[in-house]
């Protein structure tokens, strides 16, 4: 068997994306809405940092530092 490493494509994304929400369905896990917060850090006028993530539940995911 040959591995292949690439990038996901936008619909087998939103296919995993679908298939964590049938499990959290099918688990009695609450749906809840997700919200998208992104930040910059910026210093003298000039973007130094940057950080989004996604909350769930009472959680917040970092997805991008």
């Amino acid at each position: 068997m040959d591995i292949v490493e690439r990038e996901i494509t936008a619909s087998e994304l939103e296919e995993i994306y679908r298939d964590f929400e049938r499990i959290e369905q099918r688990d009695g896990v609450p749906q809840v809405p997700r919200e998208r917060y992104s930040y910059i850090a910026e210093e003298d006028g000039e973007v130094i940092g940057f950080a989004s993530g996604l909350t769930h539940h009472k959680w917040f995911y970092l997805s991008d530092l």
